[in-house]
């Protein structure tokens, strides 16, 4: 994710910038009082975006949630049948 896009969504969802570091800026949620730090890369791994919002107690609006709405609310459960293929059971040196 592009920095610029995921600091609109930091201040959109009531964040502010509290100071400026030498690698970081450091954002604070006033509901909160939490702070966290946000690296000044141009790219933000999707992964460290989360986590940053989570910390700050906000939601985490990513390709999961995109996925969950278009499903209307429900994700399809895989088994665990559906993902590893099944061998016979062995059980000493007979198959059950």
């Amino acid at each position: 994710m592009k920095r610029s896009e995921f600091i609109r969504q930091l201040t959109r969802e009531g964040c502010v910038l509290d100071r400026h570091g030498a690698r970081h800026d450091l954002y604070r949620n006033p509901a909160t009082g939490q702070k966290q730090q946000v690296p000044r890369h141009t790219e933000i791994d999707d992964a460290l975006a989360k986590h940053i919002k989570k910390y700050l107690g906000l939601k985490s609006s990513g390709a999961q949630t995109n996925v969950t709405r278009l499903s209307g609310g429900h994700t399809p459960h895989m088994t665990r049948q559906d993902t590893v293929h099944t061998l016979p059971k062995v059980c000493r040196g007979g198959v059950v």
